[in-house]
């Protein structure tokens, strides 16, 4: 039963650990100003993503995630963290230009 439980915790953990890179990645994208805060932030959802990714693969190559993932579990959080980053700085790239092109003054 404890390892039941176990599992669950470490599950939920890294999946807290995935939807924390992931609101970073929106709330960046959202309010995406300079491109320094857009690779800072990318940077920084990114690393969650790897230390979440590293650990998961070592705990399913332990054969800890058997019942409740296995070795996909892994191979599923990395396509959605891949994914998620693909589509993160493209999007936070145009929206700063965009903000850019709005504030800046209009010649007279």
């Amino acid at each position: 039963m404890e390892d039941i439980i176990g599992g669950g915790i470490l599950l939920g953990v890294f999946f807290g650990l995935e939807v924390v890179g992931l609101v970073v990645l929106i709330l960046a994208a959202v309010f995406a100003r300079q491109r320094a805060v857009i690779v800072v932030c990318g940077i920084a959802a990114a690393v969650v993503m790897a230390v979440e990714y590293c650990v998961l693969y070592i705990c399913a190559a332990g054969k800890y995630a058997d019942g409740w993932g296995g070795e996909t579990l892994p191979v599923i959080i990395a396509a959605i963290s891949i994914v998620s980053l693909g589509i993160y700085f493209p999007v936070a790239i145009i929206r700063s230009k965009r903000k850019q092109l709005i504030a800046a003054p209009v010649p007279s």
